[in-house]
């Protein structure tokens, strides 16, 4: 076995790495002649998972910058919300709306890493599938 496990296939290599290191296309994937359909499977879902990494980085900075931005402005939004423009002071400050966006928001990132978490569950359950195909294949060659 080779590329963490998905068999020795150098075109499946490539297409998972991308050519000159760019991001394949659906379409790369599909019309290599040189994939089988269950390398193709393989390489989609794994193009797939790549992407909710990316959403999942993204969504971890977006999680950080809020919450820079509620510690910056926290404590100028409590000294508003005592003066003679408290709401407006109080949500430019970060509180009120502040904390439910960044519990939105951390709610979007635990969605998206359930969803990454399940596409690796069924991208290890179809390479299984394919090992134990293997495996029976050898087993009824040595008979």
């Amino acid at each position: 076995m080779n590329i963490n496990g998905l068999g020795n296939n150098p075109n499946l290599a490539n297409q998972l790495r991308g050519a000159g290191g760019a991001d394949n296309s659906v379409n790369d994937i599909m019309n290599d002649p040189g994939l089988s359909a269950e390398d193709k499977v393989v390489a989609l879902l794994m193009k797939v998972m790549k992407n909710f990494d990316k959403q999942i980085e993204q969504q971890g900075q977006k999680i950080n910058q809020l919450q820079g931005q509620q510690n910056q402005g926290g404590a100028g939004g409590a000294g508003g919300a005592a003066g003679a423009g408290g709401a407006a002071g109080g949500a430019a400050g970060g509180q009120g709306g502040g904390a439910g966006s960044i519990d939105v928001e951390t709610m979007k990132l635990k969605r998206l890493n359930d969803k990454r978490g399940q596409m690796f569950d069924t991208l290890r359950q179809i390479v299984d599938k394919y090992n134990e195909t293997a495996k029976n294949m050898i087993q009824s060659i040595n008979r």
